[in-house]
């Protein structure tokens, strides 16, 4: 059973792993049985758009050319993946979900846009520390103010008898 190709949604490996399977799986059918069954495996805008432009008659042209569109710009989208995993500011990543950005280069020029170039410090990037001692601070900060209201109430009540 031959899984669909996703294209909007294709990782880094999986065209290639598409292709070899693909390849693997369809080794006694005639050419065009191949492509038939390659067009319904294709799936997304892009895919689409690709196919639809293409000519394509034989599965050794549909092997060069899916190469081309597909395998050969993962190096770019691979390195525009990790320079967004290496982002620690949650706000700087949340921006870059929301935007059309699609390489570093864009990435640089969007994150100056919106005023982001700075660093900026989270609660998030430092130990738990201080929010530790923040806890332990409070219960003997109600404990002392229980104990002075009531004080309050027992002098409250000797100035009433």
């Amino acid at each position: 059973m031959l899984p669909l190709f996703y294209s909007d949604t294709a990782t880094i490996e999986k065209p290639q792993d598409f292709r070899e399977l693909f390849e693997a799986h369809t080794v006694g059918l005639s050419n065009q049985s191949r492509l038939f069954v390659f067009r319904q495996k294709l799936t997304g805008r892009e895919a689409e758009r690709w196919w639809n432009d293409t000519t394509i008659t034989t599965f050794k042209t549909l092997k060069v050319r899916f190469h081309n569109p597909f395998l050969s710009r993962m190096t770019d989208e691979m390195r525009y993946q990790l320079f967004r995993r290496g982002l620690s500011n949650k706000r700087m990543f949340a921006t870059l979900d929301a935007s059309p950005v699609a390489n570093i280069h864009e990435a640089y020029e969007w994150l100056m846009f919106k005023d982001m170039y700075r660093p900026v410090e989270e609660d998030d990037d430092f130990s738990n520390d201080e929010s530790t001692k923040k806890k332990e601070t409070e219960p003997t900060m109600l404990a002392s103010v229980d104990a002075l209201a009531q004080q309050l109430q027992l002098f409250m009540q000797q100035q009433q008898q």
